[in-house]
C-alpha cells in the first residue's frame, strides 16, 4: 500500500505535513519506511481500516508525547520492533494496560503523572501510539483498574477504555500491539457502557475475527440470516441469555407469558437451526449476535 493510493482514498482527510495541523489528536499518525509522516482523520477511519494501517505502516505519535528516554525506548521496542543496544535493562515480561481516551483535552503530561502516582513502584512508563491511544507498561500485575478509570474520568473529564494484558513477553510486543488495540477498539464500540476489559473476556471477538478469515466458512450467510429474523425473536433470545437461560425471569422482563417465550425460542430454532436452550448453540448464537451489533455500530458511526 502506497501513500499516493491512500491519498486517492482519503483525499483531504489525509495530511503529510504534521506542522500544518492545529489539532493532532484528530488524526491517527503513521510513518512510512522512508520516514514520511502522515495522518488520517480519526472520523474517516473504521476499525478495520485503522488495523490495516497499523499493520502496513509504523504507528507514530508526535515526538512531544514520547519524550523521555524510557518512553522512547519502549515506544521503539513496541511500535518499531527496535530493541535497545543494552537488552539487560529489559525485563522478560511485562503487564500492559492499553487505553483509549475520548474527549481528552491534551493534558498528556498531567495524565502520565497521575498514572505514575497511582501505580507507584509497579510503574515503568506510559507510551503513546497517538494523542488518544497509549499503553501503560507495568512491572507487575495491578488489580485496581476500576479506581484508576474513575480517577481519570473524573479528574480529566474524558471517557476512558482499558484493556489488560498480563505477563506478555517483551519480545512479542511489536507483534501483538496492533491486534490488542484492534480488540480494544472493537470492544469499546460493541460495549460502550463497559470501560474495563480483560483479554480473556474478548475471546468472542477473537473467535469472530478468526471465523471471518476462514475461507471455508461463510460468515456472511449467517449474518444475512440473522438480519432477516424478526426483531421480537432476536430480543427474546438476548433477554433469555441475559437472564442465564431462566425462562420465567426473562419472560417477566419481556412482559409475556413463559409459554410465549418458549414459543419464540422454538421459532428461532426452526428458522436458524440453532437452539438457544442448548449451551453449544447458545455460544454460537451469542457470537453471531455480537457480530451483528458490532456491524450495526460501524454503520451508525
Amino acid at each position: 500500500m502506497r501513500l499516493d493510493q491512500l491519498k486517492s482514498v482519503y483525499g483531504d482527510a489525509l495530511i503529510d505535513d504534521p506542522s500544518k495541523v492545529t489539532n493532532p489528536g484528530a488524526y491517527d499518525w503513521f510513518k512510512t519506511k522512508d520516514g514520511t509522516i502522515f495522518g488520517v482523520r480519526n472520523d474517516h477511519l473504521s476499525t478495520n481500516e485503522r488495523r490495516l494501517l497499523d499493520l502496513s505502516f509504523i504507528p507514530y505519535a508526535p515526538k512531544s508525547l514520547n519524550r523521555t528516554k524510557k518512553q522512547l525506548l519502549w515506544a521503539r521496542l513496541t511500535f518499531n520492533d527496535t530493541p535497545p543496544e543494552n537488552t539487560v535493562q529489559l525485563p522478560q515480561s511485562v503487564n500492559l494496560i492499553y487505553f483509549i481516551l475520548k474527549k481528552f483535552s491534551n493534558q498528556h503530561r498531567d495524565l502520565e503523572s497521575a498514572i505514575h502516582s497511582f501505580f507507584h513502584n509497579a510503574y515503568l512508563t506510559t507510551i503513546w501510539k497517538s494523542s488518544e491511544e497509549g499503553i501503560i507498561v507495568l512491572k507487575k500485575e495491578q488489580d485496581c483498574s476500576g479506581e484508576l478509570i474513575n480517577l481519570i474520568m473524573s479528574d480529566f473529564y474524558c471517557d476512558l477504555f482499558m484493556l489488560h494484558v498480563h505477563e506478555i513477553a517483551v519480545s512479542s510486543l511489536s507483534r501483538m500491539y496492533a491486534d490488542h488495540f484492534s480488540l480494544l477498539n472493537k470492544a469499546q464500540l460493541l460495549y460502550p457502557d463497559q470501560h474495563d476489559f480483560q483479554l480473556i473476556h474478548l475471546l468472542p471477538l477473537m473467535l469472530l475475527d478468526a471465523a471471518q478469515r476462514q475461507k471455508n466458512f461463510d460468515l456472511t450467510k449467517w449474518m444475512t440470516k440473522f438480519s432477516e429474523l424478526p426483531h421480537d425473536l432476536i430480543k427474546s433470545v438476548e433477554i433469555f441469555f441475559y437472564h442465564n437461560f431462566n425462562l420465567s425471569t426473562a419472560a417477566n422482563e419481556l412482559y409475556i407469558h413463559r409459554n410465549s417465550l418458549q414459543y419464540r425460542l422454538d421459532r428461532f430454532y426452526q428458522i436458524t437451526g440453532l437452539d438457544p436452550k442448548k449451551f453449544k448453540d447458545a455460544l454460537i448464537i451469542s457470537l453471531l449476535l455480537d457480530n451483528q451489533r458490532y456491524e450495526q455500530r460501524i454503520k451508525d458511526q
